[in-house]
């Protein structure tokens, strides 16, 4: 299965970036390992023959981290568990954790033997015995380099460390689908040697925190240390925190006032409360503008920014759809749930919570209306001109990481559609809004993911039975379709528009893993091809931008002794699409639909 917290990463592609689907429902266990037989990694070590002293914690389970910075590039982690009823024989980790040497176990009675073992991308120390009383594993995990556009999991440097629990935490599979009381505490640097002298978490900001959580939560939390900027907003709205590491061209803390409200806004939605604050973790690098990734985590919002990346419509709008996951695509998910067909639910999880998002912060004045039409005809622009934007929803799931741009736009088009027609049909007595409750209310009685047929039957009530016909046509057999004249409001009348696709006119990510790097897939007549690129080409770096079709790249490429930059437009595919153009008697205030 692909891993859920990167889905909305690869939407990026979008124009902004998104979060990515969360776990769906609140006591959904995460994948079971692989069935097929584990590879030891090593030897279960000697048991010492005399006892040690009792460990005591408080809570159910105590984390804490130790970066070490370079030259050692390590996180050196103790992790103590109290069994009360829970058995301890396993902890595990959801990906492979680059493991140094063989961790350590205890108990009050000495050492317990371990047995380490990888199976279906993660990694299991087994106990060689039940513990008694509290059990502490201590290890160490190897930190990476850094790189964009895919950061590594875990990043320790003397002015920075980040790390995502699951790569990083072994956590009892016992605990997974319970909730615990933890304690987590990052070792920060108490002699200024480095600049990790303050920290963060999804838990939270500072470097001790103690939470109620599952296990499985703790394991997708992500957790960060260095000069770190602080906020927290509380209100009526909300209690949300934020913290961000390195330079971003605009303040987080009135972000977090601005999320505050837009949640206050998803529990009138929804009739639900939300409780659990968010936190939300701004980390800036030296990516282009624009090319800002967004994904969701267990209480907390990611994003990564460039360092002149601005709080725009697009980012806000790729904010709004992590925080929007906190219900769509967890408590309420329409389709199937299974790993090998998860992506076919894509055009519900991921695009219709891109639509709410979009609505809502419009409906708020939190994105103008020409931010929200410019949103919208991007969609439909990747939706036309996309080599996918025509293929079923079925062939779509078979190849996610590719499909989910268009999974994303079709679904988010068509969730607009939904939503006018609906409030044409009511006389705005109904719109998108009750149908997306009345269904969160079914999921939230039942505890399951809901069948694709809860949403087409919720529709047909007020839509007629020829809604069925048109969700077949529009989602699973990926045919084109309309939009309705007033989609955007009454500040808008339908058009129809010209666009222009991305494309780069090679196999960028065959290209970019490629050893020694070269041009693979080079598309003929192409635009690639037609700036003067060859099959085969050594190339240096690749820069991107926005990746839109109307702003040049650059391919820096091997000639004889030196290097030449050749410099193109990206320009692909023309095809016609709905758009929407501003009416000029009509004033914003009434733009609402």
């Amino acid at each position: 299965m692909m891993n859920r917290l990167h889905v909305l990463a690869l939407a990026a592609l979008l124009a902004s970036g998104c979060g990515a689907p969360p776990t769906k429902g609140a006591e959904t266990a995460p994948p079971s390992l692989s069935t097929t037989p584990p590879r030891t990694l090593s030897t279960p070590n000697a048991t010492a023959p005399n006892a040690a002293p009792a460990l005591l914690i408080d809570e159910d389970l105590a984390i804490t981290l130790s970066p070490e910075p370079a030259p050692n590039a390590l996180v050196r982690v103790t992790i103590a568990a109290r069994p009360d009823d829970a058995p301890l024989a396993v902890w595990q980790s959801q990906k492979l954790v680059d493991l140094i040497g063989t961790p350590e176990a205890s108990d009050g009675a000495g050492p317990i033997a371990v047995t380490v073992e990888v199976a279906g991308g993660a990694t299991r120390v087994v106990l060689g015995r039940a513990p008694s009383g509290v059990a502490r594993l201590t290890y160490t995990v190897r930190a990476q380099l850094q790189g964009y556009p895919d950061p590594p999991a875990i990043v320790v440097d003397p002015d920075r460390f980040e790390a995502a629990g699951e790569a990083l935490l072994l956590v009892p599979a016992a605990f997974d689908a319970r909730t615990v009381r933890a304690s987590i505490r990052i070792e920060t640097d108490e002699v200024g040697a480095t600049q990790l002298t303050s920290a963060a978490s999804s838990l939270g900001l500072g470097p001790k925190l103690e939470a109620t959580a599952r296990g499985a939560d703790l394991r997708e939390s992500f957790f960060l240390a260095g000069l770190i900027g602080r906020a927290t907003f509380r209100a009526p709205e909300g209690h949300d925190d934020a913290a961000w590491l390195g330079y971003t061209a605009f303040d987080p803390r009135p972000v977090v006032a601005d999320m505050a409200g837009f949640r206050t806004a998803l529990r009138q939605m929804f009739g639900a409360a939300d409780a659990e604050k968010v936190t939300f973790l701004f980390l800036s690098d030296t990516r282009p503008d624009g090319t800002f990734v967004v994904s969701r985590r267990p209480r907390s919002v990611i994003a990564r920014v460039g360092v002149q990346d601005r709080w725009s419509a697009p980012l806000r709008i790729a904010v709004g759809a992590a925080v929007v996951h906190g219900w769509i695509g967890s408590r309420l998910w329409i389709g199937p749930n299974d790993a090998a067909h998860e992506a076919e639910a894509y055009w519900f999880s991921e695009g219709v919570t891109r639509q709410v998002a979009r609505e809502l912060l419009f409906r708020f004045g939190l994105i103008s209306p020409a931010e929200a039409a410019i949103e919208v005809e991007g969609l439909a622009s990747l939706l036309a001109t996309s080599p996918l934007g025509t293929a079923s929803n079925a062939d779509l799931g078979k190849k996610p990481k590719a499909a989910v741009p268009v999974l994303v736009a079709r679904g988010a088009l068509y969730a607009l559609r939904v939503d006018a027609l609906l409030r044409d049909k009511t006389k705005k007595k109904r719109s998108l809004d009750n149908v997306l409750r009345e269904l969160y209310d079914r999921a939230k009685t039942e505890q399951v993911a809901l069948p694709v047929s809860a949403w087409i039957d919720a529709l047909v009530k007020d839509l007629g039975e020829g809604e069925r016909a048109a969700f077949r046509d529009a989602i699973e057999l990926g045919k084109p379709f309309d939009l309705p004249d007033g989609a955007l409001g009454p500040c808008f009348r339908r058009v129809t528009r010209t666009y222009v696709g991305f494309d780069i006119g090679f196999d960028e990510e065959a290209t970019l893993s490629s050893v020694p790097r070269k041009i693979v897939g080079l598309v003929r007549g192409g635009p690639a091809e037609k700036a003067g690129l060859r099959e085969g080409q050594e190339i240096v770096a690749i820069r991107v931008g926005q990746r839109s079709a109307s702003e040049p790249l650059g391919v820096t490429v091997v000639q004889g002794e030196g290097t030449k930059t050749i410099t193109y437009k990206p320009e692909g595919k023309r095809a016609k699409g709905p758009g929407f153009e501003r009416k000029k008697d009509v004033s914003d205030d009434a733009c609402t639909p």
